[in-house]
């Protein structure tokens, strides 16, 4: 498990006060990675037993696959390749909710993923109810939708989402 709180930077993280809005040019991923870690470092995801880990390249897929969530914070581009990783191995994504529709219209083409607004809103009896209402069609999804024919279906407009 990685402490971020002994590194300098992320130790001054709990009293900062950043917002989030990109009025003053911030760049949307590192506000939702900034938050992340704000969050991580509160006692309020310590008492939802959250943990940060980090994984080397070769154990990233196995380490994935023992969570049941993945806090996906904006990434480079508009979707990041983690949120589908997550899905393969049979881990919900939580995602928020940004500048770009991307996270509503994941949701909207049937993908079992969680979408918020803060990650405040993690709680322990917010993941338990987003386990019981997504965790049933996780095998399903992977192996109806999370192949290339099923991506073309959605791409093209043939199908209007994968439930």
């Amino acid at each position: 498990m990685l402490s971020y709180g002994s590194m300098p930077f992320y130790s001054a993280l709990p009293t900062s006060n950043i917002r989030r809005s990109t009025r003053s040019g911030q760049v949307p991923k590192v506000i939702s990675r900034y938050l992340a870690m704000k969050w991580l470092a509160s006692p309020a995801s310590k008492q939802t037993g959250v943990v940060a880990t980090e994984f080397p390249g070769y154990a990233w897929w196995s380490g994935l696959s023992r969570y049941r969530f993945l806090l996906s914070p904006m990434g480079d581009e508009i979707q990041a390749p983690k949120n589908v990783e997550a899905l393969l191995v049979l881990t919900i994504p939580i995602i928020q909710r940004g500048p770009y529709s991307v996270a509503h219209d994941l949701q909207g083409l049937g993908f079992p993923v969680v979408v918020l607004d803060e990650w405040e809103e993690i709680t322990p009896s917010n993941l338990s109810a987003w386990w019981r209402a997504l965790s049933p069609r996780l095998p399903s999804f992977r192996a109806n939708c999370l192949t290339t024919a099923a991506f073309w279906r959605m791409m093209t407009g043939e199908t209007a989402s994968c439930h």
